[in-house]
C-alpha cells in the first residue's frame, strides 16, 4: 500500500461492519418484543444492505489507488473463489437488480419468517436459498451466512495487510 494516500476501501469496510451490527441489534430487538410489521421490513432492508455493501467493497478495493496492483489482483481473485462472497454476491446482486443475470452460486433471499430453533426467544430471520449441493443445507439463515462473509473478508484482507486502521 502506498502509505502517502489514504486508503478509501476502509470507509466501505466500517460501512459493513456497521451494517452487521444494525442487523444484529434489530434481531435482537424483534428476538425480544416480536416486533411489528414494519420492524420486519427494516430488518429485511438492513440484510439486504449488509449483502450490497460487503460484495462492493471489493469494487472499493479495485479502485482504490492507495492499493497496490499485485494486492488488488489477490483481493478480487479471491472474492470471485470464496464460497461465502458468491453467496453474498448473489444476494446483493439479486436485490439490486431484481433479477440475478450472473449467477455465481444461485443463493436469494427466499423469505422472511419465524425460526423456532429456541422455542423461548424466537428469532425473526431472513432465509437465504441454495441450490442443493451435495452434502451441504439447501439454505442458511442471512445471520449466519453474515458472519461468514464477515470471517472471510477477514481472511482475505488481513493477509494482505488491508486492516490496518480498521476500526
Amino acid at each position: 500500500m502506498d502509505p502517502s494516500v489514504r486508503p478509501r476501501y476502509l470507509e466501505q469496510y466500517n460501512r459493513v461492519q456497521r451494517a452487521q451490527a444494525r442487523v444484529l441489534a434489530l434481531a435482537e430487538a424483534l428476538g425480544k418484543t416480536g416486533g411489528t410489521p414494519q420492524d420486519h421490513l427494516e430488518y429485511e432492508d438492513a440484510v439486504i444492505a449488509f449483502f450490497q455493501n460487503a460484495w462492493h467493497l471489493k469494487d472499493w478495493i479495485k479502485n482504490d489507488p492507495s492499493v497496490a496492483e499485485p494486492i488488488k489482483s489477490s483481493v478480487l481473485s479471491r472474492f470471485e473463489a470464496a464460497v461465502a462472497l458468491a453467496v453474498c454476491a448473489d444476494v446483493a446482486n439479486g436485490t439490486k437488480h431484481l433479477k440475478l443475470t450472473r449467477r455465481r452460486l444461485g443463493a436469494s433471499l427466499h423469505k422472511l419468517g419465524a425460526s423456532n430453533s429456541n422455542k423461548n426467544a424466537p428469532e425473526w430471520e431472513v432465509y437465504i436459498s441454495l441450490p442443493q449441493m451435495p452434502g451441504q443445507a439447501s439454505g442458511l439463515h442471512a445471520a449466519g451466512a453474515m458472519a461468514q462473509v464477515m470471517s472471510e473478508l477477514e481472511h482475505t484482507l488481513r493477509p494482505n495487510g488491508l486492516l490496518r486502521g480498521a476500526s
